[in-house]
């Protein structure tokens, strides 16, 4: 019997041996063992008594009626309690080690605090049992237990993990308050105890506590996160924004110290991730994105801002009621309403659908007006479908609740949503019809069908993608892409074909010819070639844009006279057959270009002869009226410059600040609803600000006043195609939207016409008859390949295909060009018109080959492109190299002394001597005639003004002539020349450089040895007096307006540098050169008449900052601020500038002097004024437009990559 209802354990040597262990020490083995059965059945057949195995087990386990000692199971508890203490007293013999671990135990004090035990401190409650309600003293669940194993931990520094289970607290007992817990990974015991009732509920509280067991083992095991650690864990992960690893090693911080166990109260990463996931979704209205959008349409407290929801394909259309109120409100008071629309992706995550795939990506798309100075959100939409259908059918359900069009709208060059703007707002169908409108009513031709919204391009997008042309960014001259670039912005501000006409011939002579120069054989009529008179004709636009425009406000004015005394009537058959487009317009003046000058041979080669670029030039063409001003006349509004910086800064608020705090992309239900959320607080601002009842001016649209500086990269990059096959569910079916799309592209019947060479010579497009009777002299003397049918096609531009020397025109059908109509064959799959199988029509993928098989026209596959465009956005990492990314605004801006630039120079420029500092020569002297052994110290001033005075020779001839001039009598000037001269340093140089700045700094003092010191620490503006005593910056005349006084003109005086106020390091260089050379008038001491001082700059001018606070009048005794000299050199602070920033040329009295180089300071962090001892550097400005640092410490010439720098002085030449 004692086998079968006793099981033993064997006690563990940690488990210290009491009475109370003791009789834990038999397990009673449970109700389902088979023992309890086989006594209930001997017991109901032996005794014919119905007992359950269940209730035989209670009384063994009670005792009832001492049947442990009847079955003699307390004389076997003392035998296994004698073997046990045998077995420990034998093994603590054995060594000291065990006899520790066995019986190690801690005994420590816990002390609460106030609050602490505020938070614990056991309160009544009643429980309902059987007899009645009972009240009893309990522990304030969930918290007792955290705080005592944080102190737990505090005092042992062991990653026990307790188990605690319930806290008895008695009031008449013999202790107050007693707790129990277990480690559940080595099983230690830890009891606690607070013997007395605490007095008051403001003092402390002390609880004794002993830990015993073998705790030194490895631990894995940590305590759950609950009750108000997690409530903390949650509101600082939810609340605060800290991320769950970032949690994690701050609450390490604040438990641990070097050297510590990690404590299980810390919880893991994935416990603090799963809490943080099961937070969130219980704020969610639903587990399913768009079932919880749909509760969101219908919830109230959003004012019903979702108008539409689509399922498969994904949309949702975001528009609520003061949209729709302030935009007609808007509308109503702006003179020229104009929408900004872009889409931008990483918002939102994909959609899983039901069978685990995922949905293609979301975009986020809006429209963005200006409203009051700030930018109000026209509509919104996200969507997973990204074509023309998609798009268009958003703007169609806007347009349904009751709106006007806006009369101006601004995008990028995306296809699709020009099109699908196109579409919407304007009466035509398409895209190619808009812009043959354009053309037409440009050229005098169709001005009754204007359009009844102006569709415009992003001004920064446009040059942004010029800018990135490959045969732009491979030439190995730096200068020929801001040729090109600034003259592609030329014609962003033209008013007239004929202006376009202009620039564009240039452009391309440029870009065609292969010699430069003065002609080999010269004519009676020109002296240089096309190539020299266009490339100087180009560079004195772009040195003055406002020049420029005046420029043709004559020819414009005489164009207008003409047209109305010699119009003759056009022609409308003859306008059939052509393609009226402005690709097919500039190939023709590209074709010409290539005609008059590839004969044509000059002196010397062409740096900017580049065939692969007219091309894209003449692509590019094709949206001409859209990212150009070209339309302003004909649609009586609108600036020449548009930006969509509106709309683009939208996104940046979106993105960095509204959801900063979120780790984008997220939940579209979340970002939906933050969104919303969003939208109505700005809205209320809106409607709520006393601007509303103003009269509102028209918004300024001008890009140069408030167009970004760094351009947004969100519409050039390209996702996957994914599928674009509409749905044709409820929710994203619009009947008479698809209804027209389809009527839009089967009945067309306009035929995409193309320029042939035999139909140029009978376009009068132009007033200018000689120019088309020269083109066609020249065209009878070349050879044309009539056959050639090549297309230029539009918007694409493919990297890996080589682009054909021989610049084509889009050539119509050949048949057709020679009376050969189609017999009815082969048709048109979407028109049934009939075309031939070759020329007019293109492979339909659909049919078959074959004799009648089904073609598709031209004009079919040109409007099927424009159908199936997509909008295309990637994120992508912005680029390390940010910093020298030229703005799109710099482009535009005019570029004075531009017709000055050497456009056939190399990137890579003249080199120089590389001068060390003395220092480096670890004191080694040379001996030096008449002046003994000299060691040369501190030289870092004079190498850095002698090394960009060096560049600036060598970048500049005409300042490279002035020192030769000077080389013979000045031995800075010889030193300078010198530095050119030598390819590496040699040890004359440095013999010469001794020679140099002797006089100046050589010590009277000797040394050991005989040795002098040269030590030639001084500042920059000294060193520049010093060395440039003969080569002054400026010259200063005093002369008397009586020409009879005794003192008419005083001798003039020369200075070697000026000095500049820049107050608390903020200075406008050209303005305060401008000041500083105006004439004064002063009082003549001998006449009293008038007497004038006046300033004259020499071939080169070296200006020193010196910055100021703006209260230092009140701070000085000097009278008159302008004498800098009079003023110390430590009330100087910094003058920290960005070398971009710096200007690049001054014009000083109609001369234009250009930047050659900088000379800055780093020294002490004193205050932030400049300090006596430091170090200078020379940063040189060469000829390709880069930044050179010439630091006498290192071993050679380095790139800049320092930008931002505290500049003392500055070098401009001529």
């Amino acid at each position: 019997m004692k086998e079968i209802v006793v099981n033993f354990k064997l006690i563990k040597k940690s488990i210290s041996i009491n009475q109370f262990l003791f009789t834990n020490l038999l397990e009673i083995v449970g109700i389902q063992a088979d023992v309890w059965k086989k006594i209930a059945e001997n017991i109901n057949t032996k005794y014919k008594e119905q007992q359950t195995p269940g209730s035989i087990r209670i009384r063994v386990v009670l005792n009832r009626g001492g049947i442990k000692q009847k079955l003699g199971l307390t004389d076997l508890a003392e035998l296994v309690e004698k073997e046990v203490k045998e077995v420990c007293t034998n093994g603590s013999t054995s060594e000291d080690e065990d006899d520790n671990k066995i019986g190690a135990e801690l005994i420590f004090s816990i002390t609460f605090s106030i609050n602490e035990w505020q938070s614990i401190r056991p309160t009544s409650k009643i429980y309902a049992c059987k007899r009645g309600p009972r009240m009893y003293q309990v522990m304030s669940p969930f918290e007792w237990t955290n705080i005592l194993q944080e102190h737990f931990f505090l005092h042992t520094k062991l990653p026990c993990c307790l188990i605690f289970k319930k806290a008895n607290v008695s009031l008449i007992g013999k202790y107050f308050l007693t707790t129990r817990g277990r480690c559940s990974d080595c099983g230690s015991i830890f009891d606690d105890v607070v013997k007395d009732i605490p007095a008051d509920t403001e003092s402390r509280v002390i609880m004794e506590c002993t830990y015993s067991g073998t705790y030194d083992i490895p631990h894995s095991k940590k305590r759950r996160l609950h009750g108000s650690e997690r409530t903390r864990a949650l509101t600082t992960m939810l609340d605060a924004h800290v991320n769950p690893s970032v949690f994690q090693r701050n609450e390490a911080t604040r438990l641990m110290c070097d050297g510590d166990n990690i404590s299980a109260q810390i919880p893991s990463l994935s416990t603090l991730r799963t809490a943080k996931s099961k937070a969130i979704s219980a704020t969610r209205l639903h587990s399913d994105p768009i079932i919880a959008i749909q509760m969101i349409k219908y919830n109230s407290a959003y004012g019903s801002a979702i108008h539409d929801i689509g399922y498969d394909k994904f949309f949702v259309h975001l528009l609520s009621n003061k949209q729709i109120q302030i935009y007609k409100e808007l509308y109503s008071k702006i003179d020229t309403p104009c929408i900004s629309f872009d889409a931008t992706g990483g918002c939102c995550r994909k959609i899983k659908r039901p069978d685990n795939n995922l949905s293609s990506y979301l975009f986020l798309y809006e429209g963005v007006m200006e409203a009051y100075g700030k930018s109000f959100t026209v509509l919104s939409m996200i969507s997973e479908q990204h074509d023309t259908l998609s798009i268009c059918m958003w703007l169609k359900r806007w347009l349904k609740c009751g709106v006007k069009a806006p009369k101006m709208v601004v995008s990028d060059q995306s296809l699709a949503l020009m099109s699908a703007l196109v579409q919407s707002f304007t009466q035509y169908d398409s895209l190619e019809n808009y812009l043959i409108t354009c053309f037409q009513i440009i050229m005098n031709t169709n001005s009754n069908n204007l359009p009844s919204c102006y569709v415009r391009n992003d001004i920064n997008h446009f040059v942004k993608l010029i800018t990135q042309w490959s045969p732009l960014n491979k030439s190995k001259f730096p200068r020929t892409k801001q040729l090109f670039v600034r003259s592609m912005t030329l014609l962003i501000y033209c008013t007239s074909m004929e202006e376009t006409k202009e620039i564009l011939e240039a452009i391309f002579k440029i870009a065609l010819s292969k010699y430069d120069g003065p002609l080999l054989v010269r004519t009676d009529t020109s002296v240089e070639t096309p190539c020299a008179i266009s490339k100087r004709y180009l560079q004195t636009l772009i040195s003055n844009k406002s020049s420029y425009i005046q420029t043709f406000d004559h020819l414009i004015e005489e164009i207008m006279l003409n047209n109305i005394n010699d119009q003759e009537p056009f022609d409308e058959n003859s306008n059939d057959k052509f393609d009226s487009s402005f690709m097919n317009w500039a190939s023709l003046i590209a074709n010409n270009c290539k005609l008059e000058v590839e004969t044509i041979e000059g002196e010397y080669d062409n740096a900017q002869f580049i065939p692969e670029l007219v091309p894209l030039i003449v692509k590019a063409m094709k949206l001409y009226p859209c990212w150009s001003g070209i339309m302003r006349t004909a649609f009586g509004y609108g600036d020449a410059t548009v930006s969509s910086s509106r709309v683009e800064c939208n996104f940046n608020q979106l993105k960095n600040r509204v959801f900063e705090a979120d780790k984008l992309p997220i939940r579209v239900d979340d970002f939906t609803e933050k969104l919303l959320q969003y939208y109505n607080g700005d809205h209320l601002l809106l409607r709520d600000s006393q601007s509303l009842t103003t009269t509102v001016v028209t918004p300024e649209l001008n890009n140069e006043e408030y167009v970004e500086q760094n351009i947004s990269e969100d519409n050039n990059y390209k996702l996957p195609n994914h599928n674009q096959t509409v749905s044709g569910g409820d929710y994203c079916t619009d009947d008479n939207i698809i209804e027209k799309y389809s009527r839009s592209v089967v009945h067309e019947e306009l035929v995409d016409r193309n320029y042939s060479l035999n139909e140029i010579k009978s376009i009068n497009y132009y007033p200018d008859t000689e120019m088309i009777e020269k083109s066609n002299e020249l065209l009878d003397k070349h050879e044309i390949d009539k056959n050639d049918t090549k297309r230029i096609e539009p918007y694409e531009e493919n990297e890996n295909n080589t682009i054909k020397k021989k610049i084509t025109i889009q050539m119509s059908c050949l048949p057709c060009e020679n009376g050969d109509f189609p017999t009815g064959i082969h048709r048109c799959k979407i028109c049934n018109k009939p075309v031939h199988l070759f020329g007019c029509s293109v492979k339909n993928t659909l049919s078959e080959e074959g004799f009648g098989e089904s073609r598709i026209c031209l004009t079919c596959a040109e409007k099927a492109k424009e159908c199936e465009a997509v909008e295309h956005w990637q994120k992508k990492q912005k680029s390390t190299t940010i910093s020298q990314c030229r703005s799109a605004e710099s482009y535009l801006m005019p570029q004075p002394g531009f017709e000055h630039v050497d456009l056939n120079e190399k990137g890579s420029g003249k080199v120089i001597v590389f001068l060390k500092n003395g220092n480096t020569f670890r004191n080694k002297p040379y001996n030096i005639p008449r002046l003994g052994k000299i060691i040369l110290d501190n030289s870092c001033s004079s190498d850095s003004l002698l090394s960009i005075l060096a560049c600036a020779a060598a970048d500049s001839s005409i300042y490279f002539e002035f020192l030769s001039g000077k080389a013979k009598q000045n031995k800075t000037a010889k030193f300078i020349i010198n530095m050119m001269k030598c390819p590496k340093l040699k040890k004359n140089m440095n013999r010469e450089r001794i020679l140099l700045l002797a006089p100046f700094f050589l010590s009277d003092n000797e040394y050991i040895g005989d040795v002098k010191t040269i030590d030639a620490m001084d500042t920059i503006s000294s060193t520049a007096s010093k060395l440039l005593k003969t080569l002054p910056s400026y010259k200063t005349t005093n002369y008397c307006s009586n020409y009879i006084c005794p003192e008419f003109s005083i001798d003039p005086h020369t200075y070697e540098v000026i000095k500049l106020i820049a107050f608390d390091g903020h200075i406008n260089i050209q303005e305060s050169m401008d000041t500083f050379l105006e004439r004064e008038e002063i009082n003549c001491d001998n006449c009293d008449s008038k007497r004038y001082l006046t300033v004259s700059v020499m071939t080169h001018i070296l200006v020193e900052l010196v910055s100021l606070p703006r209260d230092f009048y009140s701070s000085t005794s000097a009278t008159n601020i302008d004498q800098i000299h009079q003023i110390h050199q430590n009330y100087a602070k910094e003058t920290m500038m960005t070398l971009d920033n710096i200007p690049k040329t001054l014009n000083l009295k109609n001369k234009i002097y250009y930047l050659r180089g900088v000379v800055v300071f780093e020294g002490g962090q004193r205050t932030g004024l400049r300090v006596s001892s430091g170090h200078y550097k020379g940063f040189a400005y060469r000829s390709n437009d880069h930044w050179e640092l010439y630091d006498d410490l290192k071993e050679n010439v380095k790139p800049a990559t320092k930008k931002n720098v505290n500049v003392e002085l500055l070098l401009y030449t001529k």
